[in-house]
């Protein structure tokens, strides 16, 4: 496939602009517990995730960077908003630094996006993860805080599938910039590997199709594609 050109400048000093805003607000770690009480109180619907450290910082975003940032909330394609747009269109995601893989959104969205604002771009808090104990402290005491049990829960204990190991702290490391230039290029990286779909032909617990998405094999990302990086 063709090379793609390096981002424009402007581009650069955006996601430079946002990163250094989250850098100092970011916790040096974020304690499960302390994460899911402060998304409790503060109203968030996701609160009873169990996958909780994406939910928070959707959540921190929220309360702490778009105040900052003038609250400016980027498009929304469906069921899809992205975070901020300001001369660009910008959506953020915490990755646990273990995984190579990294969730996106909805492929649609992704592309109509890309296509109508001159791009996309990804902020990436990457960082170390600590699990829960052999006792699973953390589950039990989030299962307390959720008082019933979910139909998810119910539907894997029919199954008698096991519970997925909690995950109990979360230690930012890394922000990482991605930019997506057009739609040419997300087909371009689906081509050469680095994107790649999920979700695809499969349905939620109620029988409905889930939109599938789009996600990212982070160590083959071109270079060309990343707009900066900068340590916490």
């Amino acid at each position: 496939m063709g090379v793609n050109p390096k981002p424009d400048h402007s581009i650069v000093e955006e996601f430079i602009k946002i990163a250094l805003i989250a850098k100092p607000l970011l916790p040096k770690t974020i304690d499960g517990k302390v994460a899911v009480l402060a998304m409790k109180d503060g109203g968030s619907k996701n609160w009873r995730q169990m996958e909780w450290i994406g939910w928070w910082f959707e959540h921190f975003v929220e309360t702490e960077i778009k105040p900052r940032i003038g609250n400016t909330v980027g498009p929304k394609y469906g069921h899809t908003t992205f975070d901020f747009k300001l001369n660009y269109v910008w959506d953020l995601k915490a990755h646990p630094d273990h995984k190579n893989e990294l969730l996106l959104n909805d492929q649609g969205a992704i592309k109509k996006c890309a296509e109508e604002n001159g791009g996309l771009g990804f902020i990436i808090v990457e960082g170390a993860v600590d699990y829960d104990d052999e006792n699973e402290t953390f589950k039990k005491w989030h299962d307390l805080q959720k008082g019933k049990t979910s139909k998810y829960v119910e539907d894997r204990i029919a199954r008698k599938a096991p519970s997925r190991r909690r995950k109990a702290q979360f230690t930012p490391t890394t922000i990482l910039g991605v930019w997506l230039p057009s739609v040419r290029l997300i087909n371009e990286g689906i081509h050469d590997g680095w994107i790649s779909g999920f979700q695809e032909n499969m349905r939620n617990s109620d029988g409905h199709p889930r939109n599938a998405k789009f996600k990212f094999n982070l160590s083959k990302i071109p270079k060309e594609n990343i707009v900066g990086t900068i340590q916490l």
